[in-house]
């Protein structure tokens, strides 16, 4: 019997032990994170910050009889990667798409993913879909996928259409994502275009206003599909940024101008496209044959 007891008694012992240990490393932890701060340790802090938040979650979890998982207690809207809200130059991007009645941020809530939301962004702009009215449909409790609820706010499309709208939508998606991640880095278009003088006077008389030559030319995969995008922009009257968006996301440009004006066919938007490249072909072979005359004359 008194080893019972004895045996009892360790028992509660080691448990208060283990529960008085836990407390004071809690409360050590949290001490001891502006004091790191203000010595400059920025890992220390770190490590113990995140020593503390485990300690109070382990707590919070036994107190309720068993282990939080992940995101647990956690609203699915909190779950998405916040690039939105950190990330300036994907803010930049994506900022012309969002409703001027929120902000990106709040545009965001309710996603599962920057992906999500960003792809949503452009199929309600491609489509001319209030954004509101397709977030509804694909967030919340209800939800739908992105598919069904464009082929329910636009049910003139066809299944087909709807298809291919949406994967539009995800490639630009995609390389808003992409992009984003590399900013900073030269855009090798860009450079080419701007540092032939006698090709960017050609190109700067057709640039939207307001923007640069540089900016304009970024994001292409060549120069010869930027000048493209360029002719055909201004030769049927449609901007230059919605077309690009397509074109550097993947989609033809004569697939881009018909969808863009629909009251063109498909054999009239591919002639306008292959009259566009004509053009910016023209546009290298004068700026070449002017470059060889002045260098012709300047050796004489």
């Amino acid at each position: 019997m008194e080893r019972i007891v004895k045996d009892s008694t360790d028992s509660v012992m080691k448990y208060v032990a283990r529960q008085t240990w836990t407390r004071w490393a809690f409360v050590t932890a949290l001490t001891a994170v502006p004091v790191a701060a203000q010595l400059g340790l920025g890992n220390a802090t770190s490590s113990i910050g995140g020593m503390a938040q485990g300690t109070a979650r382990a707590s919070i979890a036994q107190s309720a009889g068993g282990i939080a998982g992940p995101g647990a207690g956690v609203r699915p809207e909190l779950n998405a990667s916040s690039a939105i809200s950190q990330n300036t130059v994907l803010t930049a991007r994506i900022g012309s798409l969002v409703p001027a009645t929120t902000t990106p941020a709040a545009a965001e809530a309710g996603f599962r993913s920057d992906s999500d939301f960003v792809t949503t962004l452009h199929a309600a702009h491609n489509l001319n879909i209030p954004f509101e009215d397709l977030k509804a449909q694909t967030t919340g409790k209800g939800a739908v996928s992105l598919n069904r609820a464009i082929r329910k706010l636009r049910p003139d499309l066809d299944s087909k259409d709807v298809k291919e709208n949406e994967t539009l939508a995800a490639h630009q998606s995609e390389r808003d994502l992409q992009q984003s991640a590399q900013a900073g880095a030269r855009d090798r278009v860009a450079q080419r275009v701007t540092s032939d003088d006698r090709l960017a006077a050609r190109l700067n008389t057709m640039v939207p206003p307001g923007q640069s030559l540089r900016e304009a030319a970024a994001g292409f995969k060549s120069e010869d599909q930027f000048m493209a995008t360029l002719h055909a922009a201004n030769s049927n009257g449609l901007p230059f940024n919605d077309l690009k968006d397509r074109v550097t996301a993947g989609q033809s440009l004569g697939t881009a101008i018909h969808d863009m004006k629909p009251t063109m066919d498909a054999n009239t938007s591919a002639h306008a496209a292959a009259d566009a490249e004509a053009q910016s072909r023209n546009d290298k072979i004068q700026a070449s044959a002017s470059a060889k005359a002045s260098a012709s004359a300047s050796a004489r």
